[in-house]
């Protein structure tokens, strides 16, 4: 139906089930029921004016499937698997509840997996993550453990575990939210971004070595790998890898529990205090605020749409304050770079373009402290 094999274990089309707004964009797939569209078109969030095009065409047009179908879209009548919805039912403790789902691009097996957002008409009741393949159930492990793991430590403002069930061969995996209806994704970056990732960096610090670190382990896959770039990118990694190793011989790196994906997009605020969700990319042992780095550049890539230059200029705006917590904001940016150039080689299999032109800025951006090499 969907040409995603797990969706149509969890749907099929049925003439008695209920409407849905079915539409695709970069690989990606959402179904959202059509009559209660709204708080599940909330987890569609594009950052490309074409994107943003469907999603305002979808608000407009939503009863008309003439012109949904022009910009991509289907209506379908679809219900969930029994088993699973009475599963959710249960787990809730309500019986109308809405199920909306999402897909990513599963050319990669990390993202062979399937998000449901369960919500009725007073708000989201939780988020539900689905799969059945291996390497993805590696990681809702992981994730449920950290979530544990974080609440032990005192780390509020992050989900609880709901559910861990089998159900007909799939994992289901559900996990609180109190994430308010109609909350836009706030492209700011500041005190209670930088002082959310503190809070954990202070309760989960470790005294551990640079060569038992989970951050080691990716500058050993760059090193093996680093011969899959064009000669300027090789040249630059192995200079930036060099930087990293007199850093730590000379000074040591610390390490803490990274949540491996912080980003505005995996982020939202309740009174005014900001709550993460999303840890399925989380880690024990990597720099101490490296999840600063990574909010810090998506921020600025894919919400702010700036290159490197701008990057930069930004980057220099904010190390002052930076600094407030961060003894030397240049080397763990360096090792963040590094990290997430590594993350994605291997995610991908070498096919970096299949994350667009990320992959140049992290390494233009690597690049300008190789070159300038002014290391603090």
């Amino acid at each position: 139906m969907f040409k995603r094999d797990l969706l149509d274990k969890l749907f099929i089309e049925d003439q008695r089930g209920i409407n849905y707004i079915c539409f695709s964009h970069s690989n990606k797939v959402w179904l959202m029921p059509h009559d209660n569209f709204e708080p599940a078109l909330e987890m569609y969030q594009p950052s490309t004016m074409k994107g943003k095009v469907l999603k305002s065409c979808i608000k407009l047009f939503h009863t008309n499937k003439k012109i949904l179908h022009k910009f991509g879209c289907e209506k379908k009548k679809l219900s969930l698997n029994v088993d699973i919805l009475s599963y959710l039912q249960k787990t809730t403790n309500e019986k109308n509840i809405y199920i909306a789902a999402y897909m990513g691009d599963t050319t990669t097996k990390q993202n062979n997996k399937t998000t449901l957002q369960v919500y009725n008409n007073q708000g989201i009741l939780c988020y539900v993550k689905i799969s059945e393949e291996p390497e993805v159930l590696e990681n809702f492990s992981r994730e449920m453990n950290s979530l544990k793991y974080l609440e032990e430590k005192g780390i509020t403002n992050i989900p609880k575990v709901l559910g861990d069930e089998q159900i007909h061969g799939l994992r289901i995996f559900v996990q609180s939210t109190n994430k308010p209806l109609k909350q836009q994704v706030r492209l700011e970056f500041g005190t209670r971004q930088v002082e959310f990732i503190d809070n954990i960096v202070k309760k989960t610090k470790k005294d551990v070595r640079y060569e038992t670190s989970q951050f080691y382990d990716s500058v050993q896959y760059l090193k093996s790998t680093v011969v899959q770039f064009g000669d300027k990118e090789q040249s630059v990694i192995k200079t930036a890898i060099r930087q990293v190793e007199t850093y730590v011989a000379e000074k040591d790196i610390e390490f803490a529990f990274s949540h491996g994906d912080y980003t505005p997009w995996n982020v939202y605020y309740v009174e005014g205090e900001l709550s993460a969700f999303d840890f399925e990319y989380c880690y024990d042992t990597m720099p101490c605020y490296i999840d600063v780095f990574h909010y810090f550049t998506q921020f600025s890539i894919m919400g702010q749409h700036n290159d490197v230059e701008k990057t930069s200029v930004l980057y220099q705006q904010n190390k002052k304050f930076l600094k407030k917590y961060i003894s030397s904001p240049d080397m763990v940016y360096i090792c963040y770079l590094l990290h997430v150039i590594a993350f994605y080689h291997n995610r991908t299999n070498g096919k970096m373009e299949l994350i667009g032109n990320q992959v140049q800025i992290w390494i233009g951006l690597l690049e300008r402290f190789v070159v300038f090499k002014n290391i603090e």
